[in-house]
């Protein structure tokens, strides 16, 4: 008997689902990511254009 996950439908499909479901998890931590980036690298750039 055929299963579900025998076909290349359900096979891309689970594929979709979870790179959809991943891609959202990146975009949710992506703010607080980019947060961190210009938190540290503002400071660095500020001290580096005053002439510090």
């Amino acid at each position: 008997m055929a299963t579900t996950w025998t076909t290349k439908q359900a096979v891309d499909n689970a594929r979709l689902k979870t790179e959809k479901i991943a891609f959202g998890k990146l975009v949710d931590e992506l703010g607080a990511t980019w947060k961190g980036i210009v938190q540290q690298y503002a400071e660095t750039g500020s001290a580096a254009s005053s002439g510090e």
